[in-house]
């Protein structure tokens, strides 16, 4: 098997690992409601599987053609970054509709998860992406430093 196929398989196993979280993100939320005292999802996390969607697919199909290109393999890391964050949300809607004491294995970590993974997710198309665009590296070596910037900021 060659890079390039090994690249793409990756590339859409990314998209589909994202598609799923969202999946079951939202089968775990329907959970959460189903006694009629849990809450629904917020407004801001609705648009996530449309977010999902778009950049896990527009990801996959700039590495499937480049694999080389950064920009791609950016776009399908927002998009399982924004999919993990729908579904550690929804995994903790659903602890905390069990009430005081009882919670799902794995609410901590899925409440360390939402405080701060949509921190990357936000920032990466706002300073690398667009750094990069449209070729995948800088203008010129002047951009170094503000890249490295965006970098350590998001970090």
């Amino acid at each position: 098997m060659t890079k390039t196929a090994i690249t793409q398989r990756l590339a859409w196993l990314a998209t589909a690992l994202s598609l799923a979280m969202v999946v079951a993100g939202f089968a775990i939320s329907l959970l959460a409601i189903g006694d009629g005292d849990g809450e629904w999802l917020p407004t801001h996390l609705l648009f996530n599987p449309v977010v999902v969607a778009a950049f896990s697919f527009i990801g996959a199909l700039v590495t499937s053609s480049q694999p080389r290109n950064p920009i791609g393999w950016i776009l399908s890391t927002v998009g399982l970054l924004t999919g993990l964050t729908f579904f550690a949300y929804s995994y903790l809607l659903v602890s905390e509709s069990l009430g005081p004491g009882n919670s799902l294995p794995g609410a901590d970590i899925a409440r360390w998860l939402d405080l701060w993974i949509w921190i990357p997710a936000t920032l990466l198309p706002v300073t690398i992406l667009l750094l990069l665009f449209p070729n995948g590296r800088l203008l010129s070596s002047r951009w170094r430093p503000v890249a490295w910037a965006a970098g350590l900021g998001i970090a």
